[in-house]
């Protein structure tokens, strides 16, 4: 199935101070690129997105100093985990590459703690890009 639209997903946490700023993010750019899908990722559908299309995600990311752009989910470390409910973002990607669920993805990563005001103008510019090169 073909689409037109590129999907963003963005990802965090709305009650955790610092993981909730990809999330501030869907408003503002859906405005600026209305032709394109930005809504809130839920890990459960990842896979079946996955394999439907190319996506993009979008997500803070400790351990970075500047928004970056990562194609390959061997980059992210590992996440500590106490039990089964402490998987990140970086987990889930890991364990739907591993069942083969997994088409091309990239993330686009947000350093924990960024402004919002930075964090926004610097993702725009990498949805520009990635906007850009599809067409």
């Amino acid at each position: 199935m073909q689409f037109k639209k590129t999907l963003f997903l963005f990802f965090g946490n709305p009650v955790v101070r610092g993981d909730e700023l990809a999330l501030s993010l869907i408003e503002p750019l859906s405005r600026a690129f209305p032709e394109h899908e930005f809504a809130e990722g839920n890990v459960d559908e990842l896979g079946e997105l996955a394999r439907e299309r190319e996506l993009v995600l979008i997500d803070v990311v400790k351990g970075i100093g500047r928004v970056t752009v990562f194609e390959d989910v061997d980059a992210f470390a590992e996440a500590p985990r106490i039990t089964m409910h402490d998987a990140d973002l970086g987990t889930e990607l890991k364990l739907l590459e591993k069942a083969e669920m997994l088409g091309k993805i990239r993330v686009i990563g947000i350093p924990w703690g960024y402004p919002e005001k930075k964090a926004l103008q610097e993702v725009e510019r990498e949805v520009e890009k990635i906007i850009s090169a599809k067409s």
